[in-house]
């Protein structure tokens, strides 16, 4: 299933949501029980599946924020090697910045000749 840049985002905040309201139906369990053996199940269930929750939503959120950037710089990176001349998805050896200088003056100095 492939989800947009916007669908995946809001499914990891729905997921990172989800682990808040696991912590409150733990901590709002425990809070109806009067001794401390009755609560630590409560705590223990409702604190590290939310927090596992919050942990998985985050690292959904960060990881399509990072392919977010990555793809805006491939497409900046592409138009740059469009400016500079070079063929876009070519296999070859892109030519360093030096070289261009290079071929810039040498097409400049025939010119002038």
């Amino acid at each position: 299933m492939q989800l947009g840049s916007k669908g995946a985002t809001y499914v990891a905040v729905g997921i990172a949501a989800l682990g808040f309201l696991v912590i409150f139906l733990g901590w709002n369990g425990a809070a109806s029980k009067g001794f401390t053996d009755q609560q630590i199940p409560y705590i223990i269930s409702g604190g590290f599946a939310g927090l596992g929750f919050v942990f998985t939503g985050l690292a959904l959120g960060l990881a399509e924020a990072r392919k977010r950037d990555t793809a805006r710089l491939g497409a900046k990176l592409d138009r740059l090697l469009e400016h500079l001349g070079a063929e876009v998805g070519s296999q070859e050896d892109f030519p360093t910045v030096t070289d261009r200088i290079g071929n810039f003056r040498r097409s400049r100095a025939k010119r002038a000749s």
